[in-house]
């Protein structure tokens, strides 16, 4: 292999794919990542099994091959050199790379034992631009289960419908649900349940682009590309989460016996202050009258909290307990400067939504026997 790449090119190519390299004993080889050559194309490949993240950069290649190298070192070596034209070589299994007076070389191996990604039809798909889905995703992912019991939990649900794609999460203690409206999405009722890793993986790698991502969906995998970018072209394989989706539509309550619209930032500010005196359980408790809100909390170890905020209240007095932790983080997914809490008896979930954007809501249960 030989070759010349912009520096800036092949640093972000080499931090895109390092932080899936693999932790696997019995196959060593998932801490590496593959580089390899295609003409006129550096590709660089990692992956853990279920999760593969591969990047394509432009190069003027001067001979082709491959290599399986520790990242690390590469991506800490290419952060303190310049910008500029980097030369890169690979003779007997050793990876060169030589920028004006900075030279080194990292000892790879060959690619015998590195896993093939699997070859997928790139037929049926929908797109759809990376900031309104990364902003969707980042909305209902802390929803997600962390707990393996319920496999299906522990992902995100992806409906897909004409014109519009449905995200939802849940734990059973809190629910979230983001309705993304795009004219590119022509796929008709499809669903598969993306896992957690995968989501934050997609986060990450196009939360600072203005990309339009293709979803190809297959069997028990998926694919996600910024197709159109020729410049950095960076693509996620993903297996996808078996399993039947609770029917969560059916605890989103129809009607409400009250409704409380509160300024989000300032209540945000004294659920924080509550949560301090928290007990073990983080609890915190919300007497929602006509023109406030009054917050109490108590801990026997560290003292008691009690402060109150104004709010507009329609419909009946309601007293309930939440979880400080899953409230607050309800309230930050909330687009806009008021927020409405809709409730029923202080035994049944609350939803949390925007006064401006109502395609987005948070569901969340109480404490009971609090």
């Amino acid at each position: 292999m030989k070759l010349i790449i912009k520096k800036h090119l092949l640093l972000k190519g080499v931090q895109s794919v390092e932080k899936n390299i693999g932790r696997n004993l019995t196959l060593p080889v998932l801490s590496n990542i593959l580089i390899r050559t295609q003409k006129d194309i550096l590709n660089l490949v990692s992956t853990d099994l279920e999760l593969a993240v591969s990047v394509s950069v432009p190069a003027k290649i001067e001979r082709e091959g491959n290599i399986v190298v520790p990242p690390k070192i590469i991506s800490s070596f290419l952060n303190n050199i310049p910008e500029g034209n980097t030369h890169i070589e690979v003779k007997d299994n050793n990876l060169f790379i030589e920028q004006g007076n900075y030279k080194t070389s990292i000892k790879g191996e060959g690619d015998r034992e590195f896993p093939l990604l699997p070859k997928m039809n790139k037929g049926k798909h929908f797109s759809i631009p990376s900031s309104e889905l990364i902003k969707g995703l980042q909305q209902t992912i802390n929803s997600v289960a962390v707990s393996d019991l319920k496999p299906e939990l522990s992902g995100v649900l992806f409906s897909i419908s004409k014109g519009e794609l449905k995200l939802a999460a849940t734990d059973s203690f809190r629910l979230s649900e983001k309705r993304i409206t795009e004219k590119s999405i022509e796929t008709e009722n499809e669903s598969m349940i993306v896992p957690a890793k995968t989501v934050q993986e997609i986060i990450r790698s196009y939360q600072d682009s203005s990309d339009l991502l293709y979803f190809y969906p297959e069997n028990n995998q998926v694919i996600v590309e910024n197709a159109d970018n020729k410049n950095f072209n960076l693509l996620i394989i993903s297996k996808l989460i078996e399993g039947d989706y609770p029917d969560y539509a059916r605890i989103v309550p129809n009607k409400y016996e009250t409704k409380t619209i509160v300024l989000k930032d300032d209540f945000i500010k004294q659920i924080k202050a509550a949560g301090l005196f928290a007990s073990r359980i983080n609890d915190v408790k919300l007497s929602i009258e006509a023109r406030n809100i009054k917050i109490k909390t108590e801990n026997q170890d560290v003292g008691k909290y009690e402060s109150s905020i104004e709010a507009s209240t329609e419909g009946e007095s309601k007293e309930t307990v939440f979880n400080y932790q899953y409230l607050l983080e309800g309230l930050g997914n909330i687009e806009g400067d008021e927020v409405i809490i809709k409730m029923n008896n202080s035994d049944s979930p609350a939803v949390l939504e925007s006064t401006k954007n109502k395609d987005y809501f948070y569901i969340i249960m109480p404490i009971k026997g609090s």
